[in-house]
């Protein structure tokens, strides 16, 4: 990554190709904030950035062009060409590459988003990254780890939308457990969250703690196995910091 400096900011080599959900997924990860802190930091809606990572805001109007801009440090005229200026006033540090242990262990990926929303799952295309983030650090050495989105309400107040959350595909969840389960009706994967409350022998239950039809009350979703292909354990605080 090459950098050039324009008096106080640095333009940055990136895939030319990117657009307005890769540079605010690129620049989250990279300043280490999650998509509701940095609205909040710069006066936009809690779901503003949070709609565009989702994919269900894909342009903004020019007066939030600034706001949007100051929040992810960037230039915002560039911002409006789709090319990343950052107004940092020096370059990320570059540590000799001696000094540090290998990119996968000390990096957790952003595999995109996973539906909180009550009965539909979260398409996605499997292996694709949308950026990096530092390991929990209870976690630097273990592989198996990714990062989400958090998309819908259904299980606030654990998570909210735009949530960040880290998740261990080699972990098979406890009932009780938050879980990421995914599913395949023919029509490509899909991940949807929940509590892992119960298993038969044809379906498993998740128990979302927002319900659709009664906002006040939680409510059970069944999901047939022969749908589910996969089950990972979401990271508690205490997993992921060593407490």
């Amino acid at each position: 990554m090459g950098n050039l400096e324009l008096g106080k900011k640095w333009e940055m080599t990136y895939n030319l190709d990117m657009d307005l959900k890769d540079i605010v997924t690129t620049r989250l990860a990279e300043l280490g904030l999650g998509p509701v802190e940095a609205a909040n930091r710069s006066g936009l809606k809690t779901n503003f950035i949070a709609d565009i990572i989702s994919g269900r805001k894909s342009s903004i109007q020019s007066r939030n062009l600034a706001k949007l801009a100051e929040a992810l440090h960037l230039d915002p005229s560039a911002l409006a060409d789709s090319r990343i200026v950052r107004t940092d006033t020096a370059p990320p540090a570059q540590a000799p590459a001696a000094a540090l242990p290998s990119t996968e262990a000390r990096t957790v990926h952003i595999a995109g988003t996973v539906a909180a929303s009550y009965t539909q799952g979260t398409s996605f295309e499997p292996g694709k990254r949308l950026g990096y983030l530092p390991s929990p650090p209870a976690m630097a050495h273990i592989s198996g780890i990714y990062a989400l989105y958090v998309d819908g309400r259904s299980m606030e107040p654990q998570f909210f939308p735009g949530d960040l959350i880290f998740v261990h595909s080699m972990r098979q969840p406890r009932f009780g457990d938050c879980a990421v389960v995914v599913t395949d009706h023919g029509q490509g994967p899909q991940r949807t969250l929940g509590i892992f409350k119960s298993e038969a022998a044809e379906t498993i239950t998740l128990f979302k703690r927002v319900s659709d039809s009664d906002p006040g009350k939680g409510a059970d979703i069944t999901i047939p196995k022969q749908f589910v292909t996969a089950k990972h354990k979401v990271l508690t605080v205490n997993e992921m910091f060593g407490g």
